[in-house]
């Protein structure tokens, strides 16, 4: 059965009454046109990377959201379908944060590479705005501020995050 307006939204992390956005829509568009009901992101009630983009601006407890974002992690390892790998890929919306932007696209590139089925997928992960100006830590690792960078993943690294992976496996 063929997705309708609220499933889409809960995919997306979009209103279901915004227009997609302009950028990769005929991707965008492929990609939601191969899900159907029985998506296991639909049916899990999953949390996508969009759907986390929308709890950003909500939560300001960055402990906990980085709590969450590391179950969506491992939602993401789990995935079987490449339909619905590619969904969980799909661009999110901006959080108003450049440091969570920045570990969206992160994230998104360590579950992402070498499992979506296309490419230009995870093209926004290497947009400009998904790169933070200044070093972010959310978790404000203070003293220890550079024995974690040691232990951040690359694809955080390179975008000025600090955050170990430990913070984003599961135990």
């Amino acid at each position: 059965m063929p997705l309708n307006s609220e499933n889409i939204s809960w995919v997306t992390g979009d209103s279901p009454l915004a227009p997609p956005p302009a950028k990769a829509s005929d991707l965008r568009q492929q990609i939601l046109d191969r899900l159907d009901s029985d998506s296991e992101i639909l049916t899990g009630n999953l949390t996508t990377y969009a759907q986390f983009a929308t709890l950003v601006p909500a939560d300001p407890d960055w402990p906990f959201l980085v709590r969450v974002l590391r179950e969506c992690r491992l939602a993401a390892d789990r995935l079987a379908s490449d339909a619905d790998i590619d969904a969980f890929h799909l661009e999110p919306p901006s959080t108003g944060h450049r440091g969570w932007d920045a570990i969206l696209a992160g994230v998104a590139e360590i579950t992402g590479v070498d499992r979506v089925s296309d490419s230009r997928i995870l093209q926004w992960c290497r947009n400009s705005d998904r790169f933070s100006p200044d070093l972010f830590d959310p978790l404000n690792t203070g003293k220890y501020r550079w024995l974690e960078y040691l232990r951040t993943p690359i694809q955080l690294r390179e975008r000025n995050i600090i955050l170990s992976a430990g913070n984003l496996e599961g135990v």
